[in-house]
C-alpha cells in the first residue's frame, strides 16, 4: 500500500514529439527511513480540467514492513509518470506529506524535448 513520501525536492518535465504528445514527469523526494519502495506518480482524475491548468500528482511509496529493521535517516527517492499532454495543461503540482512542488511548462530549466522512438 502506497503512502505519501515525506517531502518533494524537485520536479522535472519533458515533452516527447509523439502524436499525441506525452509529458514525462520525474520527481525527486525524500523518505524518512530506509526500506521504502517507489511507485509511479499518481495523477489525480478531474471531471473537468482544473481552472488553474495545473495537473496534481501524488508522490507515494510503499513503506518498509513494520517487522523489518531499517536505517533511520532521510534518504532520496525518485518516481515518474508519463501523461498524454492535454491542451489545457500549464504545469504540474507534485504532492508529498509535508509539501508540494509546482513546475510550469514555461520553466525553461525543467522543460526538455525528448525525441520519440520509432519501433519499425
Amino acid at each position: 500500500m502506497s503512502v505519501p513520501i515525506y517531502k518533494v525536492k524537485a520536479v522535472h518535465l519533458a515533452i516527447d514529439k509523439s502524436l499525441p504528445p506525452h509529458l514525462h514527469v520525474s520527481a525527486i523526494g525524500e523518505v524518512s527511513s530506509g526500506g521504502w519502495q517507489a511507485v509511479p506518480l499518481a495523477p489525480r482524475v478531474y471531471l473537468k480540467p482544473p481552472q488553474d491548468g495545473i495537473q496534481d500528482l501524488d508522490f507515494g511509496a510503499t513503506p518498509p514492513r513494520g517487522s523489518e529493521p531499517v536505517i533511520q535517516v532521510i534518504l532520496p527517492i525518485v518516481a515518474g509518470a508519463v501523461l498524454v499532454l492535454p491542451d489545457w495543461l500549464k504545469g504540474v503540482r507534485v504532492h508529498a506529506r509535508t509539501n508540494a512542488v509546482v513546475t510550469l511548462l514555461t520553466d525553461e530549466a525543467c522543460l526538455h524535448q525528448v525525441a520519440a522512438i520509432n519501433h519499425d
